[in-house]
């Protein structure tokens, strides 16, 4: 009896041991060997009612690819100008490369829409699988069989498709310069609009030194209010609206300072004051958003013209997510 559950656990244990083993991951199959490269993009980035150039660029790796025939796929909205949407090549040869380009023009509003190419040749079997048995030389036999009969499978004709998506609007940014940019004396109502202010004048205050002068005492004052945080909050609650003027007033003050040095092309300086400017503002519990977002592209203005590149777009992604 002993003797025949020792035999039925042995037998147990075997059979355990074979199920564990059918679900460990099998190895992959060997990929087939990569015999072309493609490349099938625009050369710029279209623009609306303009010629743009589109290009296909086939490399041979292998072995001589036979009959090569492209279909060209348009969606609405893009129109081609010369080139057949058709175009065949007889031979491409190993290691040669051919490129084919089509000029079109996007003649309405096309957004993520996709051009498609259909490209259609004679499969190199016997160079592929040359190239396999060397390239897999010591991979597992079966590995190798089972890889050679999947290129055998393959029909004598092969179907590549590629594709490339087009975003193009009619305005890329202003259609024309909005006037407030230009405007000399404009102070807006709660600053409703957040462009780039490039300049900015207060009429009573023309010439640097006395900015400089007006910011020195509301910096004064508003650090002795601040001190006490029962003055600042009892101004802040019994006149809210002159505590507002006088905040804004003087944002305005800074603005003026940091664009009278932006028109001097002393873009550090600019970039300086606009920073102490925008640390006041989110300092504040009332966050003048918009004011911020104008701060903030022009900030990014200047680090782009002292090629501060990086420093720029951390400036606009940062006011982007304070923008909540």
């Amino acid at each position: 009896m002993i003797e025949v559950i020792k035999h039925f656990l042995i037998i147990s244990i075997v059979i355990c041991s074979i199920n564990v083993k059918a679900y460990f991951a099998i190895k992959p199959g060997l990929p087939i060997p990569t015999w072309y490269k493609a490349k099938f993009s625009p050369i710029k980035t279209p623009e609306f009612g303009k010629k743009f150039r589109l290009k296909f660029e086939l490399q041979n790796l292998l072995g001589d690819l036979q009959d090569i025939e492209l279909k060209l796929l348009l969606p609405e909205g893009i129109k081609n100008l010369n080139n057949p949407l058709f175009n065949s090549k007889k031979v491409l040869r190993k290691a040669d490369s051919h490129t084919w380009h089509w000029d079109l023009v996007v003649e309405r509003e096309v957004l993520g829409k996709s051009i498609q190419l259909k490209v259609s040749s004679s499969f190199p079997r016997e160079e592929i699988t040359r190239f396999a048995l060397g390239q897999y030389d010591k991979e597992p036999s079966h590995q190798k069989t089972q890889l050679i009969n999947k290129i055998e499978n393959i029909k004598e004709r092969v179907d590549l498709h590629f594709q490339t998506t087009v975003y193009c609007s009619k305005i890329e940014g202003f259609p024309k310069v909005p006037d407030l940019i230009f405007k000399d004396n404009w102070k807006p109502n709660n600053f409703q609009s957040p462009l780039v202010m490039y300049q900015y004048k207060n009429p009573r205050l023309t010439q640097r030194d006395q900015i400089l002068k007006q910011i020195k005492e509301f910096e004064d004052y508003y650090a002795r209010i601040s001190k006490n945080d029962s003055s600042i909050n009892k101004f802040k609650a019994l006149r809210p609206a002159a505590y507002l003027r006088m905040l804004e007033d003087n944002f305005y003050n800074y603005y003026a300072l940091a664009i009278d040095y932006f028109k001097e092309k002393d873009y550090q300086n600019c970039d300086i004051w606009l920073q102490k400017l925008s640390l006041l503002i989110l300092s504040q519990e009332d966050l003048n958003s918009e004011l911020f977002l104008a701060i903030q592209n022009t900030r990014a203005l200047c680090n782009v013209a002292l090629k501060k590149f990086p420093e720029a777009r951390k400036i606009l992604k940062s006011s982007v997510q304070t923008e909540i």
